[in-house]
């Protein structure tokens, strides 16, 4: 006992307690050049999963919203097949113009709700921004889908209806890249359900980092509250048809900001730690090294509001590290157990793989070509 003592004593405060090795060759999951329908349809985000009710397992493929599926993750064919079309509205207030199925869960296999990233490009549209960059006219929210039909296809509630999340503000042109982004994979606990939402830039009162949310209804888009640092009790509104005032109370309080940033990208629970696990892009000075160190990143915690300093789980170059000539950027990680027996693959084991984008650079300009890559990884506690 007192040799354990002295181990956790030795211990900095926040420090994970937990190992990650990886333990074979990286795999090519997706492969660009001879399996992409369209000239973009690339694995833009982190890989989901869920098994259906006719037993397939459906592993998405976000740019245009297709699919891989199969009798497990193992033995996956693309599915060219687009589950859900771009609305491409105008209008700000309608959050519909640009959509990626981000988070599905299904009870049953037959039925499936999904968080939606919805992205509304000013830049594209007369009056809204027009001719600036990308980054200057982008707005960000999160939104509702379901399909009746196992996945097959899912349908938007029309307009604002479908709002899950928006900041208390209206689009404003110019005013950059901002909003909540990218809904990490859903997991339960104890009757609730969560999501971490990226906020990827300060704005205004919303502060940047991870914005843990939860439910009891994945079904009602309008249930979800946000933690604000001492419980749930944001509530969001839709900035065009609701006053924001008062602000604070319609803004989330990101968790364990200085030792997890933004990471959201996937959410498991891991059943040999006991544990929740997060993935993100992120980095970290290792004083062994004497530099930072850039790449893939996990972090695991006992109630998702507390989170251990992150670790890396890959070095790898980054979208913010590349430099013409290196290797290819890698981003989006992602965790998914094969053996997993929940139907959201939302929980693990010691053993599973790490999923990631790898952005391909031609001519050192990172575009449309990504492939989807996964190696296997083992947790040591």
């Amino acid at each position: 006992m007192l040799l354990l003592a002295l181990v956790c004593a030795a211990l900095p405060a926040n420090a994970s307690a937990v190992s990650v090795e990886v333990t074979g060759p990286e795999e090519t999951v997706y492969d660009f050049d001879t399996m992409a329908c369209f000239w973009d349809n690339a694995p833009d985000g982190t890989a989901r999963a869920f098994r259906d009710a006719g037993g397939r397992i459906q592993v998405w493929i976000r740019g245009h919203d297709t699919r891989m599926v199969g009798p497990d993750l193992n033995n996956l064919t693309h599915d060219c097949t687009q589950v859900m079309l771009d609305t491409l509205s105008p209008n700000p207030w309608d959050y519909d113009y640009a959509d990626w199925i981000a988070a599905p869960w299904t009870e049953d296999g037959e039925t499936v709700y999904a968080l939606v990233h919805a992205e509304y490009h000013g830049w594209r549209l007369p009056g809204w921004c027009p001719g600036e960059p990308f980054q200057k006219c982008r707005y960000n929210s999160v939104t509702f889908a379901k399909s009746t039909n196992r996945g097959d296809s899912f349908q938007n509630i029309p307009g604002a209806d479908s709002l899950v999340a928006a900041m208390p503000y209206r689009y404003v042109p110019g005013d950059g890249r901002y909003g909540y982004f990218s809904p990490s994979s859903i997991v339960e606990k104890d009757g609730w359900f969560y999501s971490l939402l990226l906020v990827s830039t300060t704005y205004r009162d919303q502060r940047a980092g991870s914005c843990l949310m939860r439910t009891r209804n994945v079904a009602d888009p309008k249930s979800w509250r946000a933690w604000d640092g001492d419980g749930f009790n944001v509530r969001f509104i839709d900035p065009y048809r609701e006053s924001p005032e008062p602000v604070h109370r319609h803004v989330c309080e990101p968790v364990s900001y200085d030792r997890i940033r933004d990471m959201n990208r996937s959410l498991t629970y891991n059943s040999f730690l006991d544990k929740f696990v997060v993935t993100g892009v992120s980095n970290k000075y290792d004083p062994d090294l004497g530099r930072k160190v850039y790449g893939l990143f996990y972090s695991t915690s006992d109630d998702l509001i507390e989170w251990t300093d992150r670790e890396v789980l890959l070095e790898t170059e980054t979208l913010g590290t590349y430099q013409c000539g290196d290797a290819n950027p890698r981003a989006y990680p992602g965790i998914l157990d094969p053996d997993a027996t929940d139907r959201n693959f939302s929980t693990t084991d010691q053993n599973a793989y790490l999923y990631f984008t790898d952005l391909v650079a031609n001519n050192c300009v990172i575009g449309a070509e990504r492939d989807m890559i996964r190696v296997p990884i083992r947790f040591l506690p």
